[in-house]
């Protein structure tokens, strides 16, 4: 019997709350059929907070019992949004949390702990409240990064390892690094090197690692490769090194 495979909604929903992988949830729940409880759909959403709501398109909305996906509008922002960060997956690559305000991103985390160790028989309540950051931006000493095989060069899609979104800027990266990637970045397009391809395992730039000293303000910068340097022709290494 062939599937049934029914139009795409476009639904509004809030999000009630952050999962521990950084996803939004929401549930939705369709209008009831010939007397039946309606179908419910369950929504794991990126780069949300609890209390957004937000519009989004379900494809086979429903024929389905769950879906992934990201928001296409933000209607109303929930309390503890952060609005000065903006909404671009170039920028918040590997930081699913950026968009909920420091304090409630620590106090998730501290509700994760607490959740974790209650269900192993611990007593949640000698958990103490966890000390942030003075500055809670910038800080990593150290970033990989992953070419694409479209000339990208950033993180992956969260939930999509096969995804890489070019990466702008990141609120983990001191500027250095930043400046680091868009050199690297433009020396790979100009001298048209590809990026590795997972699944046909051919192309020649894997990953870009930089490592950064607050103290002496050295940077080591390391890429993994398909082949050799020795191999690699002398006018791009000494241009790259320019840059």
């Amino acid at each position: 019997m062939k599937k049934i495979t029914y139009p795409t909604e476009v639904l509004d929903v809030t999000i009630d709350h952050i999962d521990e992988y950084g996803y939004g949830y929401a549930r939705y729940t369709h209008a009831p059929e010939k007397g039946s409880q309606g179908r419910r759909l369950n929504l794991f959403i990126t780069n949300v907070v609890p209390g957004d709501v937000v519009r989004v398109s379900v494809p086979n909305a429903k024929g389905r019992g769950k879906a992934t996906l990201a928001y296409d509008t933000l209607l109303q922002p929930g309390p503890t949004r952060n609005m000065n960060v903006p909404i671009d997956e170039s920028v918040s690559g590997g930081t699913p949390l950026q968009y909920m305000q420091y304090d409630a991103q620590l106090q998730f985390k501290e509700n994760m702990v607490k959740q974790y160790l209650d269900e192993e028989g611990f007593d949640t309540s000698l958990v103490q409240p966890i000390i942030g950051m003075k500055q809670p931006e910038r800080y990593r000493n150290k970033m990989e990064l992953t070419f694409g095989v479209n000339g990208e060069l950033g993180m992956t899609q969260q939930g999509n390892f096969r995804k890489v979104i070019d990466l702008k800027d990141s609120v983990l990266m001191p500027e250095i690094m930043v400046a680091v990637k868009h050199a690297v970045s433009a020396w790979q397009h100009k001298y048209e090197l590809t990026g590795y391809n997972k699944e046909t395992e051919t192309g020649l730039l894997r990953n870009l690692m930089m490592r950064y000293s607050f103290t002496t303000k050295e940077l080591m910068v390391v890429f993994y490769a398909t082949q050799s340097p020795r191999g690699f022709p002398e006018r791009q290494s000494k241009n790259l090194s320019k840059s």
